[in-house]
């Protein structure tokens, strides 16, 4: 039993590091625009925009950050 679930989560990682861009993700990007106040007592983030950028910023190759950040 040990050594079948140890074949179906190596099969299942390896399918997942083999995906693709384009499988999951779209050639955009969500920019977030806030403001970020408050005074000595309290803090408040508010959104101001969400604008849709026409490209990806990013790798399209290394979708696992190997840094873990």
């Amino acid at each position: 039993m040990r050594k079948l679930l140890s074949l179906f989560v190596l099969l299942f990682f390896s399918h997942a590091v083999d995906a693709a861009f384009g499988d999951y993700f779209l050639d955009k990007s969500l920019r977030i625009d806030y403001f970020h106040t408050g005074d000595w007592q309290s803090e408040m983030y508010s959104i101001d925009k969400l604008i849709e950028e026409p490209y990806w910023g990013g790798t399209k190759t290394n979708l696992i950050d190997p840094f873990d950040y």
